[in-house]
C-alpha cells in the first residue's frame, strides 16, 4: 500500500520498483515513455515522497511475508551448503554473494592513503605538545 499523497504512475512505479529492485523496468511498467525510462525512473527516486512510499512498500511486504534478515540469511546458508554439497558451486557462490551484499560483508575494506599518513605525521609533528592535565584535586 503507497502513499495517496503520489499521483496513480508514481504509486505504480513504487510498486513495480519495490517488486523489480529496477527503476527503468518500474517506470516502463509504470506507464512512463521507454525512451525516457531510465531517466524518468533515476528522477522519481530523488523524490522524498516517493522514498518514503518505497520503504513504507517494502515495511508492508516483509511483514506480510514474516520475513527478516536473519531468516533470509539462514535460508541462503542452507541453499549454500546443499548446494555445494551437490556440486553446484556456481549456485552456492551466489548464495554468499547475497549473504555478503545483505550483512555488509562485500564492502571493501579502506586501504589508508600513504599521502594522507604522511601528511597527517607532518601535521602532527608541527603541533605543539599538549598541555599537562591539571588535576581536579589540586584545588585551582
Amino acid at each position: 500500500m503507497t502513499s495517496t499523497s503520489l499521483t496513480l504512475r508514481r504509486q505504480k512505479f513504487v510498486s513495480e520498483y519495490v517488486e523489480t529492485g529496477n527503476a527503468t523496468q518500474a517506470a516502463r511498467l509504470a506507464g512512463y515513455s521507454p525512451r525516457t525510462a531510465y531517466s524518468q525512473g533515476s528522477r522519481l527516486l530523488t523524490f522524498v515522497e516517493v522514498q518514503q512510499a518505497i520503504e513504507t512498500e517494502r515495511q508492508t511486504l516483509r511483514a506480510r511475508l514474516e520475513l527478516d534478515q536473519d531468516q533470509l540469511v539462514g535460508e541462503l546458508l542452507s541453499l549454500y551448503k546443499e548446494a555445494r554439497s551437490n556440486g553446484a558451486y556456481s549456485a552456492a557462490a551466489r548464495c554468499l554473494g547475497m549473504v555478503a551484499q545483505m550483512t555488509g560483508l562485500d564492502e571493501p575494506e579502506p586501504k589508508p592513503n600513504p599521502a594522507v599518513a604522511r601528511l597527517f605525521e607532518a601535521l602532527n609533528a608541527r603541533l605543539p605538545a599538549p598541555a599537562p592535565a591539571k588535576s581536579l584535586g589540586d584545588g585551582s
